[in-house]
């Protein structure tokens, strides 16, 4: 009865390890496919190929693969080493090492059934840490992550089961300690070698960073003082961006939890993509951006203005599209009270025109974010995923005076 146990709680660890390699393949493969700089959906599903891929960006997996947390290494290559990467090459050399315990009979062995738990360890521990950093920096919980969470409880769990469920040796032998530690260390040696080399192989078949130059400011002064107060200290930078944008809120979030926006002074332009102030424009693309813009423009200090307007964009343009530009007003005041004296007045209102001027005058692409440091641009394709190495050649190119 305990042969029959132990067996079919080996199987349990093997079908774990199944399903953590699929969801964590399905996540690499998703990583993988935006290492080309286009837009791609993204599967964001508990039962991963059952619903529609995610098309727009807004589920929780996209804002955790586009967080700094994703990926490893990414000053060193673009886009980074994918954390789903070896965490699909542990699952299977959890599957390589469940089977082999099964073929040889090592499920009855309690010193083998060991190695199980202390390997099972590594996916458990990683993924307690990372969904940590899921609730606390991304402020979302990635269902495809959930999917590996809970297939590394199962391993840990099956494998400890396993370990009870086994016989101590009775009758050891002379070099039994030995063997032990032997087989350890090969089976060790082999878990580096499934993490290693699709880690090898990614890095040979990923796409190439090519050099290439997105854009320049041609007019970078402000002459009419539109730019808000610069955030930080080292190298210029400008960032042109849209208050209720919710590509601009990813891009910042990401920004500032990056070691190199420490190396950066930032500047920022408002660029409201709203047709009620933009004649840029015949349609608003984010309702009610032009009267929170103004209401930056106008505030003693404009990043928290900025702030609860990024955060709170879904809510704002709602009530800007839906219920007017009066209430949208009133839903500024209860926040920002003393903006009131200086939202509509006809001074504000030509401080934001001549942003718009400014953007017009550098002939900008219409579309938010953008980031030019030192008058240069950062391309689109490295504002998220790319960002620490984009950002990176960026700053070295302005120090050695290059472009």
């Amino acid at each position: 009865m305990t042969n029959l146990r132990t067996k079919i709680t080996l199987v349990l660890f093997i079908l774990f390890a199944v399903g953590g390699a699929w969801f964590a393949g399905v996540s690499t493969y998703d990583f993988f496919l935006h290492l080309d700089g286009q837009v791609h959906s993204i599967t964001c599903s508990y039962v991963p190929g059952t619903s529609e891929r995610d098309e727009l960006g807004t589920s929780g997996c996209y804002a955790v693969m586009m967080s700094p947390y994703s990926s490893v290494l990414r000053d060193w290559t673009w886009g980074g080493i994918p954390i789903a990467l070896p965490g699909l090459a542990v699952f299977i050399y959890m599957i390589f090492i469940g089977l082999e315990h099964l073929i040889l009979g090592r499920d009855k062995k309690r010193g083998d059934t060991l190695y199980l738990i202390a390997a099972s360890l590594l996916p458990l521990i990683t993924s307690i840490v990372y969904y940590i950093i899921s609730v606390t920096k991304v402020g979302e919980v990635c269902k495809m992550c959930v999917g590996i969470y809970i297939a590394s409880i199962g391993l840990f769990l099956s494998a400890l089961v396993q370990f009870f469920l086994a016989k101590p040796e009775t009758e050891p032998g002379p070099h039994h300690l030995r063997n032990q530690l032997l087989r350890y260390g090969i089976w060790f040696a082999e878990g580096l070698l499934f993490v290693m080399i699709p880690i090898i192989m990614y890095l040979q078949l990923k796409p190439e960073y090519q050099e290439r130059n997105c854009g320049e400011l041609v007019k970078p002064e402000d002459r009419s003082s539109i730019m808000l107060p610069a955030v930080g200290q080292g190298t210029p930078a400008i960032e042109v961006m849209d208050p209720l944008c919710p590509s601009c809120l990813v891009f910042r979030n990401h920004f500032n939890t990056s070691e190199l926006s420490k190396k950066i002074s930032v500047k920022t332009v408002l660029f409201p993509l709203d047709s009620e102030c933009n004649w840029m424009l015949k349609q608003p693309v984010h309702h009610g951006a032009c009267m929170v813009s103004r209401a930056i423009l106008c505030a003693k200090d404009p990043e928290p203005v900025i702030d609860w307007a990024l955060e709170n964009n879904v809510e704002i343009r709602r009530v800007a599209k839906e219920q007017g530009q009066d209430a949208l007003k009133a839903m500024i005041l209860k926040q920002f009270g003393e903006v009131s004296q200086c939202i509509d007045t006809a001074k504000t209102k030509q401080k934001l025109n001549l942003s718009l001027r400014w953007i017009m005058a550098n002939s900008l692409p219409i579309m938010t974010p953008q980031l030019y440091v030192n008058n240069r641009r950062l391309c689109d394709e490295d504002m998220d995923l790319g960002l620490e190495y984009g950002l990176g050649r960026l700053l070295e190119a302005g120090a050695k005076g290059g472009k």
